[in-house]
């Protein structure tokens, strides 16, 4: 059965919202510390720099992804699928292999799908979304911690930079108000030691978190689409 309409899925809340309102929180912590913002004044604007900073995280998270797999230090989700799709010993890759020509056929189109070349995104394509109008299985959960993780491993790593900046930029004179971190601590010194060695391991956590997960994505994501595609043949919606 297709899925009913929803603005939101889990997959926004955790790939998009949850990163953005940690990435709200760490712009907050440089706004000059004058600035006093009501806590319920505040809802609806967090609410939705949360919404516009996470799509805007996960979009530079995905292109981080690609550049990481074109310079081969580790493969995108779509590589590790069709790395799978082209064992030909797995059985199971063989199995969607055999669901997808189906389809085509039954579509009327003429030809064999290549999948000896990752170039056709059509297959990764028609597998994802042949899975997400169910929205049932776990690839749809690994999917969505597998994203969270990839935009955290960004925004961490993300944020020493942009601290050494802003304190760079203040004893330059270019930033002139003190910040609002210098609430809780008494200097830049003081906030650096704590906050710069939490998100360099946390950033690493997050980066194994994603590693893992990504392959929990791709594996289950295709017995999802098997299992989904046996079910609706039995029902007969396929």
């Amino acid at each position: 059965m297709a899925r009913p309409f929803g603005l939101f899925s889990k997959y926004d809340f955790f790939s998009v919202f949850v990163p953005g309102l940690a990435t709200v929180f760490g712009f907050y912590m440089i706004i000059p510390k004058e600035i006093d913002i009501p806590v319920v004044s505040a809802i609806i604007p967090t609410l939705v720099l949360s919404f516009v900073f996470g799509q805007a995280l996960h979009s530079l998270s995905v292109l981080v992804e690609n550049l990481i797999g074109k310079v081969g230090f580790a493969a995108t989700h779509r590589d590790q699928f069709y790395s799978r799709l082209n064992q030909d010993s797995d059985t199971t890759a063989k199995k969607v292999e055999e669901i997808c020509e189906s389809h085509i056929e039954d579509d009327g189109i003429d030809g064999e799908l290549d999948f000896s070349s990752d170039s056709n995104d059509a297959v990764y394509s028609f597998v994802q979304s042949y899975v997400y109008i169910h929205d049932i299985g776990r690839s749809r959960t690994f999917q969505s911690i597998f994203a969270f993780s990839r935009s955290m491993t960004v925004f961490l790593f993300g944020l020493i930079p942009l601290y050494l900046t802003h304190q760079y930029l203040r004893e330059v004179g270019v930033v002139a108000r003190d910040p609002k971190y210098l609430v809780f601590f008494p200097n830049f010194g003081d906030f650096a030691q704590t906050v710069i060695p939490l998100a360099f391991m946390g950033g690493l956590v997050f980066w194994y978190s994603a590693y893992k997960y990504k392959s929990y994505f791709v594996e289950y994501l295709i017995t999802d689409f098997i299992s989904l595609n046996a079910s609706d043949v039995e029902t007969g919606d396929s």
